[in-house]
Parts: structure tokens; sequence; C-alpha cells
């Protein structure tokens, strides 16, 4: 490379150097548009030469995953991700591998050797937001022994899901650097977003705009010399922008400058609107479609493109076969700002692109489909609701997000039997199972021996805590299933279903009764870990549960048990023990994301409160409080920070809380809620001086402790003793008549069940 680019850029180098070198993980680097951020990035590649250095940029794509997957699957990386895959995703791999990979048009033969596997699944069904993520997500953590630095070119363009993806991956072995080229809302979303988390060390460093004594030394290396006035005139004139300024360099003693010919013009313009990349015979082929180009314009093509990548417009991306991939390599280079400012231009393309893909089939090309859904909004909205329907049902297959305007494009028809299932589908991933069970209800009616149906129908009863008409379904479900792994999900939820009526006894029999014949099988451990704390020695079935997740490779699994056990460990006093499990659950279970975390926050601050570690009871219990999205975990924080109000001498506090829900644990649908409320609302109203407490007391009785009845009768036993004695609550009182609020990882994604057919 040579250094032209890179004139008076010293102190920037070094600050980024200092930065890396000192363990910072997130670096935002700050710059304005075409300021020559971007070859200063890619000269970094070039010296970081002792580290594993990437390179990404958001010019073609929003999505951190698609953009790390692009450099991924080349050499030499490429081995390694199948390893991971096959690891990961095991035989389930095959219809994922192939859907995430369709994230590239193209990739064709550069991913061939990622093979299918037999007994595909098609939906994703993992603890990740998409098949594709996981296995990203592993990539990095597990495969590179130096230091890994990825810069993100124009990062601020990052979709949101990305910013839970640098979460994730970012660690002490991996350093982000975040170009930043416009302090917009997305950046500022970001930024929020990565400073609330814990971990993270950032720096920030400043990349100036081209000023005098760059300008003045680009110039000696293209052969003039000019002075500070006409150094001045040249950054004024070219408004700060590089390409700008290296144009008007070197046409310096030359009349004009280059401007793109119509057949540059197209070409740029196909790849800006097919932003995931165009091969050879697609880009000559809608060329040809356009009126205004020549046979002799066509021979030009090879010839065009390389005078395009010469110039840092377009791109190399990948070779097909025989073909190569272009993509736009800046939107920043000043002939390409005009083209795409040029209205007219972009329809006439769009059109062409239009006309030319609607007419074909394509399935789970995710990129094309949007492309497709975004311009037939344009160009004929008679075929957007089937391009919404088929964008969704690849999205579906992917496990990627789904954007409510494509849900209501869709249009979904209650009368149309497989839009219905799409619609429950989507609705059960989105955790809104009252409304997937309605659109359900629209499709069994003649699929009324459809195991899909009703293996998922019989779970969203559960969901829906219509537990008497959940048990009956469970039941017949589990007896027509064949399949060991969705057996076992089929008994995860039975068994939940159980434990919220209260009825451990039932939960125990099924245990011991599927235990011999399902315990080495796939997912086993879910019913191992909600079955466990029906048990007297529940270690014994935690056990069970973590060495069935460890053979099978389920991260989510192993560490949403060991949150479990870890509160069963608390709530019988072992205190040490219950920490080891909690503190290593937590690191584990922050790689899904902030949707899983309530629970273990919510048993962490329990645990601090425990300890008398008032501030770190309240983070956690904040945290859980903000993160949870259903009833009954945020009606269990609220008790379990009505009760630290108390710890804190806050007794005012407290009581103001707990009455505040009284309502919502009157009219919650599992007993459980109200056993917990009523024992504590007694410490909280004892704490504030309140003695008349006999309706409580009552209450109490009536809704015991499901694991150890005695143990709600002994604390109505103490507080009666107390008051006999008229003595005043005291805060030592606490660790006695404090009944925590534990949450338990019942969950286990209901689209496991579903068959490969379900979609189709």
């Amino acid at each position: 490379m040579d250094n032209k680019s890179y004139a008076n850029r010293d102190t920037e180098f070094n600050c980024l150097f200092r930065a890396v070198y000192t363990n910072k993980n997130i670096i935002y680097l700050k710059a304005g548009k075409a300021c020559g951020v971007t070859s200063f990035a890619k000269e970094c590649l070039t010296r970081l030469n002792s580290e594993t250095v990437l390179y990404i940029n958001t010019v073609n794509n929003s999505s951190m995953s698609h953009l790390l997957l692009e450099v991924l699957v080349k050499h030499p990386y490429r081995e390694t991700l199948q390893k991971i895959a096959d690891e990961k995703l095991g035989e389930k791999s095959a219809t994922l591998l192939t859907s995430f990979l369709q994230s590239i048009p193209y990739a064709g033969t550069v991913v061939s050797n990622l093979v299918e596997k037999p007994q595909a699944v098609p939906i994703y069904t993992g603890n990740y937001s998409s098949a594709l993520e996981e296995a990203i997500i592993h990539y990095f953590s597990s495969t590179f022994n130096n230091r890994v630095i990825i810069f993100i070119d124009a990062a601020q363009n990052l979709d949101e899901n990305s910013h839970q993806i640098i979460e994730r991956i970012v660690s002490n072995n991996v350093c982000i650097v975040l170009i930043i080229t416009e302090e917009d809302d997305n950046y500022i979303k970001m930024k929020n977003y990565l400073t609330g988390v814990e971990g993270i060390s950032s720096a920030t460093i400043d990349f100036d705009l081209p000023h005098v004594k760059l300008i003045k030394e680009l110039a000696i290396f293209y052969g003039y010399e000019i002075d500070t006035e006409e150094a001045e005139i040249i950054g004024s004139t070219a408004k700060k922008n590089i390409h700008r300024i290296v144009e008007m360099i070197q046409n310096y003693e030359k009349e004009g400058s280059y401007k793109f010919n119509e057949l540059e013009k197209g070409i740029v313009l196909l790849l800006y609107i097919c932003r995931f990349g165009l091969d050879e015979p697609t880009l000559l082929s809608l060329i040809k479609v356009s009126p205004i180009f020549s046979l002799d314009d066509f021979a030009e093509l090879s010839e065009i493109i390389e005078n395009l990548i010469a110039k840092n417009i377009v791109k190399l991306s990948i070779t097909n076969g025989n073909y190569k991939v272009f993509s736009l390599d800046t939107l920043f280079h000043p002939e390409v700002e005009r083209c795409i400012q040029s209205y007219p231009d972009k329809l006439f393309y769009s059109e062409i692109i239009f006309q030319k893909f609607s007419k074909r089939t394509i399935k789970n090309n995710i990129p094309m489909l949007q492309l497709l859904y975004d311009l037939s909004i344009q160009f004929s909205n008679d075929l957007t609701k089937n391009f919404a329907i088929q964008l969704m049902k690849a999205k579906l297959k992917n496990g990627e997000n789904i954007e409510q305007e494509v849900v209501k494009n869709s249009m979904l028809s209650s009368d149309d039997e497989s839009e219905s299932i799409i619609a429950a589908i989507y609705y059960c991933k989105e955790r809104h199972y009252g409304e997937s069970l309605k659109w359900l209800n629209n499709s069994i009616k003649s699929h009324a021996t459809n195991p899909d149906y009703l293996n998922l129908k019989a779970i969203l009863l559960n969901r829906t805590r219509k537990h008497t008409e959940a048990r009956d379904a469970l039941y017949r479900c589990i007896e027509l299933e064949y399949d060991a792994a969705k057996k076992n999900i089929l008994l995860s939820f039975l068994i939940a279903n159980y434990m919220h009526l209260n009825n451990l006894h039932a939960v125990r029999e099924l245990y011991d009764y599927h235990r011999e014949n399902l315990h080495e099988t796939e997912n086993f451990g879910y019913l191992a870990r909600n079955a466990a704390s029906a048990f007297v020695d529940s270690n014994v079935i935690y056990r069970a549960a973590l060495d069935n997740f460890e053979i099978y490779k389920d991260e989510f699994g192993y560490y949403s048990t060991l949150t479990n056990w870890g509160y069963s460990m608390l709530y019988n006093g072992q205190h040490e023990t219950s920490q080891k499990l909690l503190i290593e659950a937590e690191k584990g279970l922050m790689s899904f994301g902030k949707t899983n975390l309530h629970i273990i926050y919510n048993n962490l601050g329990i645990y601090y409160l425990l300890q008398r570690d008032l501030s770190n009871s309240f983070k956690y219990l904040n945290s859980a409080k903000s993160l949870g999205l259903n009833n009954m975990p945020k009606i269990f924080v609220d008790i379990n920070t009505a009760c630290l109000y108390v710890l804190c001498d806050r007794p005012e506090k407290a009581l103001e809380l707990i009455r505040s829900i009284e309502q919502s644990v009157i009219s919650h649908p599992v007993d459980r809620v109200r056993q917990k409320y009523y024992i504590n609302r007694i410490l909280v109203e004892y704490s504030n001086g309140n003695t008349d407490l006999k309706q409580l007391f009552d209450l109490c009785m009536k809704y015991k402790d499901r694991y150890n009845p005695q143990k709600t009768v002994k604390k109505i036993e103490t507080y009666k003793k107390l008051m006999n004695e008229n003595s005043s609550f005291d805060i030592n009182m606490i660790n006695t008549l404090y009944d925590p609020c534990g949450l338990e990882y019942w969950y286990t994604d209901p689209l496991k069940v579903l068959s490969e057919r379900v979609l189709d």
C-alpha cells in the first residue's frame, strides 16, 4: 500500500494503538463522512499485523451477523466456521446453515463445503436471535488465540440486533472499533445500549477532517507543490471530502474532472439498489434490459468494472464459481453521491430489477425477498402481500426479527389456514401466546390429527394458563409422540403445568416414570430441570439435567439449570454454594441477550439482600424489573424490593410498594404468587408497626408454601409470638421472616415440537 492517504495521521494511529493495547474492548473512532477514515482503517489492517484484524463496512448491509459471515466464509476462516456449525447445531445444522447462508446471495460454491446434514428442522429454535448469530458468537468465543480487532465502518448504520451481537462477542480477547461517520439517532441508541453493558471498557478517538498540512502532503505525492492558500481553497471547495480533495489535486493542471458515463452510472445504481451484490452475468442481464446501451457497451463491462474498482467505488465481494460478485465500496465518492441523488435514475433501475426478479421463485433468500418486498410497495401493490408472506416465512425459518410493517402488509387472513399457521408461529416467537393460540385455532380445523398443530396447541394452552385443558392436551400429545426430543419438550411443559397447579406428587411420578427411557435423549435436561424442585434431594436431578445439556451442547439449558439450582441452594440456606452457581449462570446467560436475564438478576438480587449488600441488591432487582416482560416476574421483583426497603430502614416506602401491587396479585391465575405475596406483606406491615394482621394470617394459611407447608405455619407462629410479647420489629429479623421470591426457568421454545413441513 502507498502512504498517500495516511499523511499527517500519526496522532490518530498512536491513539488507536494505545487504546487497543490497554485492553479497551470498544473504541469509538469519530470521523466525518469522506474524510479518509476508511483508508485509515484499511491501513490499520496492515499495521496491526501481529493481531487478527477484520474489516466490515455497512455500506451494503446493516446486519453485523451478515457482514461477519461474508468474512468468515472466506479462507482461512471457512473451515473453522464449518466445525463450529457442526458442533453447535449438530444434525440440525442442515436447513439452518442453508438458511443463513442465503444471507449472502451467490455464496454458492464459496461455502459448498458447509454440507447439509440429515434430520434438519425448518425453524430455528435455539436460544439466540438466529442460527447465524449462534454460529457467529461461538466462533469468536472459541476460535482465536490472539487478540481479534474488528473495524466496523459507518457503524452507526448497524441495526438494533447488531448492538446485542457486539455485546455478546466483545471481550478481553475481542476489540471492536466502531467508526462513526454521523452522530445520528442510531449512533446515540447504540452508544446508550453499549454504555449500559457491564464489562465494556471504551475509548473515544476523534478523527479530524482533512486539513491544510494533509492536503499539501497529498499534493506532493501526486507531483505538485501548492502553497497554504491554495490548500485552503481546495479544502474549502471540496468541503473537506477526501475523495473530492484527491480528485482536485489529480486534476490540478487539467481541465474538468472525472464523471461517470451512462454505463458506469447504471452499474453503480444497480449495485446501490442491490446492496447484497450482483454477479457479472446478472449485472450484464440487467444492463441489457435498458434500451440506452449498445452491444459494444457490454463488451466493455469488465473493463469498466475494473476501472471502478481501481477508483475504490466498486469492490469484488466474493467469487461464485467462475463468476465474480461485485458490490459498492463507498457512498461518499462525489460521483456516487451525485448518482444516487438522482431520483429518476434510481426509479428507472429499480423498476428494471423488480420486473426481472419478481417473476422468479425465490425461497429463503432474505435480502432478495426484502428488496422485492420494498420495491413491490413502489411498483406493484398487488404483489406486496405475496412478498411480505414469503419474507415472513424466510425470517421465521432463520429466526430473524420481523418488522411490524411486514406483518401488517402480509394481511394474514384467519380464513386461510396456511396464513393462520404463519401467524400462529410468528406470535409464538414473539411470546404473544394468547394471540398465537387464537390463530392456531383458525388453522387447526382441518388438521385435527396433525401432530404439529396438536403439540403447539397443547403448549400454548399451558402458556396461556389454561392449566386443566393444557394437562389433558399434553397427555394426549405425549402418548402419540414417538420422537424422544419432542416428547421431552412436551413433558417439560406438563411438569411446569403441574408445578403451577402445586401438584408436586404428579411431577415426581412423571419424572420417575420417564427417566429410565429418556435420560440419554435430547432435551431430557429440560424435563429434569423443571422437575428438580419437586424433589427433596433436588441436587441429583439438577446434576442429571446438566449432564444431558453437556452431552447435547445446549448452553442455555445448562446455564438456566444452574440458575434454578443456585436459587434452590439459596432458599435452603447454602449461600456460598448458591453464589458460585448464580455467578457462573449470570456469565453464561449474558450470551443469550437481555430477554432471558430477568430471572438470574432477580435471584442475584435476593442473594445480595440476604448478604446485606444493599447496593448490589438494588442494582440487580432494578435490572430484573426493567427486563421482566410478564406479570409474575414483575410482582416477585416488587415483593423482593419492598423487603429490601425494609432492610434499608425505609418501611413506609416498602409499604407503599407492596400495597400497590395487591390487585395484580389477587387477579393472578397462579396461587404461588399469592403465597409469596401474603407472607411478605405481613413482614412489611409488621415493620411499619401494624399488628392487626389476622386477615393476612388467614390468607397465608390458605396459600401455604408448596414445597414446605410447615414453613408457612412456623412463620405465622413466630409473628404471633412476637406480637404477644409486644416485640417491635428489628432489622435483624429479616433473614428469619423474609420469604425470598425466587424465579425459575421453566421456558423451552414451543417451536421445538414442530416438524420440517410446517412452513412449506
